[in-house]
């Protein structure tokens, strides 16, 4: 049995390649979850070792001023073509808390939410509102959150130092993700289950949330992560065989005759 995090089930990865997570005991998962969308683009993103030698094998690894800052503020307003003011955040709370400071408000909504708090942007939906908070997919280790404050004259604050790995990092996964944008061919409509809603990429479940905890389970103990969070959703895979599609329906249809989805 699992504690009531569903967080604690994690297998202890070994190795991530694309989509794909390996445990220590060499069992596969289709990951699903994708460290709450933050692995966007999956675990290994072409490009990103020549990164590493375009900046730690010139030494720029400190937080001095580099040339990926302003390279970065060019793809930057390349992506959100009708940004005006920003303010780049090492901290997420610190982008937060300027936010909520800036308009009063104490709610984050995303794009999915009925309710409308201060909007939360997420990669794979094209609606924008001002102001707006931007938690760039990166590696783990790695952080820039951004606020979009209107969208009026084009003018981009870095309230923190950044080094240049991370500025380099961060352009480069928004120029990945332009790239994707344009060439997505993937119908993910063929993901289409009772258990879940589908809005792009993203999966919304469809039975009651006392369930989760089983669900998680169930997808888990066959090879997938979904997210842990019933009020997060799950989202699918740039990659994948015939065999994990066919998997994941068989699982679905058999929790869907438990459930009642």
């Amino acid at each position: 049995m699992c504690s009531k995090s569903l967080f604690s089930c994690f297998p202890i990865i070994k190795r991530a390649r694309f989509f794909y997570l390996y445990d220590i005991n060499g069992n596969r998962y289709l990951d699903l979850y994708l460290n709450e969308g933050l692995n966007f683009l999956g675990h290994r993103v072409q490009g990103l070792n020549l990164i590493l030698k375009q900046t730690f094998s010139r030494g720029l690894t400190a937080s001095y001023p580099s040339i990926f800052k302003k390279q970065f503020e060019n793809v930057f307003f390349s992506y959100f073509k009708e940004a005006g003011f920003v303010r780049v955040f090492r901290f997420e709370r610190d982008a937060r808390d300027f936010l909520l400071s800036l308009t009063g408000q104490n709610y984050f909504s995303n794009p999915w939410e009925v309710r409308q708090g201060i909007y939360e942007f997420k990669f794979g939906f094209n609606n924008v509102r001002y102001p707006m908070f931007i938690k760039l997919p990166m590696p783990g280790c790695m952080s820039i959150n951004i606020v979009i404050v209107d969208n009026l004259s084009k003018k981009m604050e870095f309230r923190d130092s950044f080094d240049a790995l991370t500025l380099a990092v961060a352009k480069h996964m928004l120029v990945k993700i332009l790239s994707y944008e344009k060439s997505l061919k993937i119908n993910f409509d063929i993901f289409s289950t009772p258990m879940f809603k589908l809005i792009n990429r993203y999966m919304f479940p469809c039975y009651k949330s006392e369930y989760h905890g089983e669900v998680f389970k169930e997808y888990l103990s066959n090879g997938y992560l979904i997210s842990p969070v019933f009020d997060f959703p799950s989202l699918l895979p740039l990659k994948f065989s015939k065999g994990d599609l066919d998997g994941f329906r068989k699982i679905s249809a058999k929790l869907q005759n438990k459930f009642g989805c």
